[in-house]
């Protein structure tokens, strides 16, 4: 999906044309900028680290304001009415959840597009690199004798070193395995007021519903997906309530960036 690479600067260099759209959530064009299922990521400032995540050796209330600005800029825009925002993370932040991760929903399948750990597929000599351990840093990597897929596969599933380029072990951990909870929020005037949801999701949760909604089929297939991991992965919309828009008129308050900010520069 497109993405809007955003900087905390109100300068007309922040929202240069490129591959990649770059806007301020501060700034006017942001709005204007919004295309249907985009990505927004902080982005570094003339090279340097502008701290605007949430890792636990960073003040977290300027990750806090940076969210704030960008849902404060959509809420009193002109597609707020159209509007899904979706926040969530990378980690979990912490170094200990009580719930055990669960089984990916890829219809009982052991990865999502039949390449299992050790194998790899790309475009580098096709058609042989496309198919299942044929890409290029399967067994060798031009920046490391020590990390290429086949080794760290190995150091996950000691069996397999019997035969690497054999079928992968069944007792070995595959890539059907979800990792520990993220928060996740959805801010929208669809969102159903002081719903929790209890329902299994994952990142690509993110791209079913995008497919549910936009790119839906006629035939049995449902809808077009990448693999089997977003083709089953629960679609979101136990959140919404697409009909009333009970949020619409919801206020959005402001965090603001600490006023004695100790983040490392």
């Amino acid at each position: 999906m497109p993405a809007i690479y955003s900087e905390p600067s109100d300068s007309e260099r922040n929202v240069a044309a490129g591959a990649c759209p770059r806007a301020s959530p501060r700034h006017s064009a942001f709005n204007e900028r919004l295309q249907p299922g985009q990505c927004l990521i902080p982005l570094l400032r003339d090279g340097i680290e502008v701290f605007l995540d949430f890792f636990n050796w960073l003040r977290i209330q300027r990750g806090q304001a940076f969210v704030s600005q960008v849902i404060n800029a959509v809420r009193n825009g002109p597609f707020w009415q159209d509007s899904v925002i979706f926040i969530t993370y990378d980690e979990h932040g912490g170094y200990y959840d009580h719930v055990a991760p669960l089984q990916a929903r890829q219809g009982n399948a052991r990865t999502p597009d039949g390449i299992s750990p050790g194998q790899c597929a790309d475009l580098s000599n096709p058609p042989f690199s496309q198919q299942p351990g044929g890409g290029a840093e399967c067994a060798q990597n031009p920046f490391s004798t020590t990390d290429t897929s086949v080794k760290d596969a190995e150091l996950l599933c000691p069996a397999m070193t019997a035969n690497p380029a054999g079928p992968y072990p069944d007792e070995c951990a595959s890539f059907n395995q979800l990792g520990f909870r993220v928060p996740f929020m959805a801010v929208s005037p669809f969102s159903k007021p002081h719903y929790v949801s209890h329902t299994i999701g994952d990142h690509t949760s993110l791209l079913a519903f995008i497919e549910k909604r936009f790119l839906s089929l006629d035939d049995d297939n449902g809808r077009l997906h990448l693999t089997k991991r977003d083709q089953h992965a629960d679609t979101l919309e136990d959140l919404f309530d697409f009909e009333r828009s009970p949020s619409l008129d919801t206020p959005v308050g402001q965090a603001l960036p600490p006023a004695s900010d100790c983040t490392p520069h």
